[in-house]
């Protein structure tokens, strides 16, 4: 009798399987480590930031200005990138490539800024 688990599968591990079968088998379904790749560790640092900043400023307040949102999103992501480097320097890539996706990943943050003034425009409306 062969058993089948029940899985909530992801949307990237639906992507996985639709564009890699041999991909997604290793990976979902026996649970198979993987190297950590720069957009991983970035992604993760990301959302970490959006979750953490969130959880802290539950009520925008209605004095927080954008640039004020922006600022405490960077704070926390430039502490959690530290906090990540070894992971990021044991990739290999050279210091300019780590550099590229740390300010790349910092200009995401002014479109959360805004984004977070409509929620609580929205909210106080």
């Amino acid at each position: 009798m062969i058993r089948i688990e029940q899985r909530i599968l992801s949307p990237t591990a639906i992507n996985t399987y639709l564009s890699c079968p041999r991909t997604f088998y290793p990976r979902y379904i026996k649970r198979q480590s993987f190297r950590p790749s720069i957009h991983l560790i970035r992604g993760l640092i990301v959302h970490d930031t959006l979750y953490q900043f969130h959880r802290n400023n539950p009520e925008i307040s209605e004095q927080m200005s954008i640039s004020e949102v922006r600022r405490r999103l960077l704070e926390i992501f430039n502490r959690l990138w530290g906090k990540a480097m070894p992971r990021i320097t044991s990739l290999g890539l050279s210091e300019q490539d780590i550099r590229y996706f740390h300010d790349d990943s910092e200009q995401a943050y002014p479109a959360a800024a805004r984004n977070a003034e409509k929620a609580a425009e929205a909210f106080r409306a």
